[in-house]
């Protein structure tokens, strides 16, 4: 009697697959792009009006049952008056991102490095305050002791 696969065992089989990855990467931009279209408040029709095409495409992108090409992520971007990232990665990482005005690269370094460096709970809130004060999202700590060693 042939034994039947469990739905984790299917659901980890599907989620190593090459089109699991290609549809939640998908999923992860539109999101991103629904995200900054409600913070600048900018609604479907007027992003159609930015990239110049038809309000029926801009539903079609959004719906994620799309091939984004590179150059479409790029034009919605520069659209939405945000720039296109990518990252690669090696398998078992985990990238955290990390938005900051040029201006405050290295004085964010800076502070975040001193949070590597001790385990004191005083650096973690003078971080989180140094961010909220520069309106940063980011709420973990992030390594970032090479650009400070290099101010």
């Amino acid at each position: 009697m042939k034994k039947s696969k469990s739905f984790s065992q299917i659901f980890r089989e599907a989620a190593a697959s090459l089109e699991f990855e290609v549809d939640s990467k998908k999923v992860q931009f539109t999101e991103e792009m629904l995200a900054v279209m409600e913070q600048e408040k900018i609604s479907r029709s007027r992003l159609a009006n930015l990239l110049q095409v038809a309000p029926a495409r801009v539903t079609a992108l959004l719906r994620g049952n799309n091939n984004f090409t590179l150059e479409t992520m790029i034009r919605i971007c520069r659209a939405l008056g945000v720039e296109y990232s990518h990252h690669i990665q090696r398998p078992g990482c985990t990238t955290r991102w990390i938005d900051l005005p040029a201006e405050d690269v290295v004085e964010t370094a800076k502070a975040t490095a001193q949070v590597t460096a001790t385990s004191d709970a005083v650096h973690f809130d003078e971080i989180r305050e140094f961010r909220k004060q520069k309106h940063v999202s980011y709420t973990d700590a992030a390594d970032y002791e090479e650009l400070a060693l290099a101010a």
